[in-house]
């Protein structure tokens, strides 16, 4: 198995390089993508990186969306149809465990690390990515689609919580176990999802357009 790694940035530019390093040091990653939705990183700090490493930028805050944008780029920036998506306010120490997942499943579900409070929710509305996660990118698009085509007008609502959206409307079995992460400094600060204003009243709206779409089924792709 080998993957890419698309590590999502926000005024976070201090973290990417241990993150990055913790990635780059798992054999199997081939390649590293910043989704930079700040333009404050660049790869010509302090430390340098090999080719395996791009830096993506957003054209403005497009928030996690970023991230599946960068997956499924058609500028060919990623290298595998394996991926693993990473915040910035994390590192996670578990890969190898999520990657025994992925393959005892043979690729076909959703793998990811969760609090242990979010694995008491209902998963079908909790599958979040940035704590650690593996999935085919091929699943990504298809899901954005069906978003667009049922809510056209509701872009700000997808850019502010795509990884429930997404993941919903892939209709993909997960497999979920207890995050182990080192958090960093800024994890709990104010730029944290959990703290933005209506942040809940954002997910319940967004949830309740999902199940509007999931009231009609979706063609799986072969993976």
């Amino acid at each position: 198995m080998e993957a890419t790694a698309i590590l999502l940035n926000w005024k976070r530019p201090e973290t990417m390089p241990r993150i990055i390093e913790s990635v780059l040091a798992l054999p199997w990653v081939v390649h590293v993508i910043v989704a930079d939705n700040s333009g404050e990183f660049n790869t010509s700090g302090p430390k340098a990186w090999d080719s395996r490493v791009t830096v993506q930028r957003s054209g403005s805050n497009l928030g996690p969306l970023a991230r599946w944008i960068a997956a499924i780029d058609d500028a060919g920036l990623c290298k595998t149809d394996t991926v693993i998506f990473q915040d910035d306010d994390y590192i996670v120490r578990n890969w190898e465990v999520l990657r025994g997942l992925w393959k005892g499943y043979s690729g076909t579900r959703i793998v990811h690390n969760l609090s242990k409070g979010h694995l008491a929710c209902d998963r079908k509305e909790y599958r979040l990515v940035g704590w650690g996660a593996i999935l085919d990118r091929r699943w990504i698009k298809p899901a954005i689609e069906r978003w667009v085509k049922a809510y056209p007008d509701r872009a700000e609502l997808m850019e502010s919580k795509a990884d429930r959206i997404i993941t919903a409307l892939m209709e993909r079995e997960d497999v979920a176990i207890e995050a182990d992460v080192e958090e960093l400094p800024s994890c709990r600060g104010d730029m944290a999802m959990y703290r933005q204003k209506n942040h809940q009243n954002l997910v319940s709206e967004a949830m309740r357009l999902v199940r509007e779409i999931l009231k009609n089924p979706a063609e799986h792709p072969d993976q």
